[in-house]
């Protein structure tokens, strides 16, 4: 496969060459050659080295104790207290991103909080997408994934507008996989990213470095597990509704 072209245009993010550590370093969705065209990192708008961040009306601030959200007079994020020891019940914001992630000209905020743990769990981050509206009101989309950070955000379609790629573990019945999902957001809700070349991908836990797709699983297989993946992001209304819904199946 060909590496997609980065055409993102995201007027309010950074960007960078410093390294990162999204996905599974030793088990990536796609191959050095497939990204080597890819020369652009997003980068958080706040995380632990940078606490503050404005653009016009918008205002962040990130503590060991709070994350503050604000678009003007509206409250878009308030915790009132997170730590290092609530993490296994409430997830820990570590980093903020303000980017057009659904094309529609308006930016949006992608919040990555950790659940803390050990082991496999300690890669589990919770991400919160906060989707502006017309009407000024956030949408909110949420999902588990593994290890976030700016490489989950990429126009991988050259269409100009950046896919969302869900990070995830498929354990079965004679080998584990790490898996990855392409979704597109649309509409306030994520939707699957079909006809992406080379996703969704199932990468074999093999002992040593792997970034191919396996050939052992089935397409029913496959299928279901995606569906399984589908269902687990979860939507709500814009903010100031109530409170996180039920989870909705991905179309």
């Amino acid at each position: 496969m060909k590496a997609p072209a980065l055409t993102l245009v995201l007027t309010a993010a950074m960007f960078g060459s410093a390294p990162v550590d999204a996905y599974i370093e030793e088990y990536p969705p796609f191959s050095r050659q497939e990204t080597s065209g890819i020369i652009g990192v997003l980068l958080p708008a706040v995380d632990a080295d940078h606490a503050r961040y404005s653009s016009g009306a918008v205002r962040v601030r990130l503590t060991k104790d709070s994350l503050l959200i604000r678009d003007g007079r509206r409250t878009v994020v308030d915790t009132r207290r997170h730590g290092l020891d609530t993490a296994a019940e409430r997830p820990v914001p570590v980093e903020v991103y303000h980017v057009d992630i659904d094309g529609d000209a308006d930016e949006d905020f992608i919040v990555h909080s950790w659940y803390g743990g050990t082991g496999l769990a300690s890669l589990t981050y919770r991400v919160d997408m906060y989707l502006r509206q017309t009407d000024g009101r956030y949408a909110r989309v949420q999902y588990e994934t593994l290890q976030p950070d700016g490489r989950d955000y990429r126009d991988l379609d050259g269409d100009g507008v950046p896919e969302v790629l869900v990070t995830g573990t498929y354990f079965g019945k004679e080998h584990n996989y790490y898996t990855y999902h392409a979704y597109r957001v649309r509409g306030g809700r994520l939707h699957r990213a079909v006809g992406v070349t080379g996703l969704p991908k199932y990468v074999w836990m093999t002992t040593k470095p792997n970034d191919k797709d396996t050939t052992l699983l089935t397409p029913r297989e496959r299928e279901a597990h995606s569906r399984q993946v589908d269902a687990s992001i979860r939507t709500a209304p814009p903010a100031g509704s109530a409170g996180l819904g039920r989870p909705t199946t991905v179309e």
